[in-house]
């Protein structure tokens, strides 16, 4: 079901209550300890994914919101880096945000063992 929001665009009422109902099952599924259950998983990359289709372009403090839990999320996790990193790539961030995101991004890879990028 969570896959198939995305092909709703245009007709979300209230992305702002959408965005944050995600992001609180984002914050549930990674606390949650259970990410080798392939079913958590799945939910948290469908989630990840689909935060960018729901925000709007012009809502500028949930667009921050956003930023901030994918970098709590991939911070819990760090096997989330490359998805965290694909949703973040189809946001309009402001120049201080991608700049902070390019920053916090090349952090995270310096600290990944070489064997272990993608």
């Amino acid at each position: 079901i969570v896959s198939h929001i995305r092909w709703i665009d245009g007709h979300i009422v209230s992305p702002e209550a959408l965005t944050d109902t995600a992001l609180q099952c984002l914050l549930v599924l990674s606390s949650s300890g259970t990410t080798d259950n392939p079913v958590t998983r799945a939910m948290q990359l469908d989630l990840i994914s689909l935060l960018p289709d729901i925000v709007g372009y012009n809502q500028v403090e949930l667009i921050e919101k956003v930023v901030e839990a994918l970098k709590e999320c991939r911070g819990d996790d760090p096997t989330l880096l490359v998805p965290c990193l694909d949703a973040l790539s189809s946001l309009p961030l402001t120049g201080a945000q991608l700049e902070e995101t390019v920053r916090d991004a090349l952090a995270a890879l310096e600290s990944v063992p070489r064997l272990e990028l993608p």
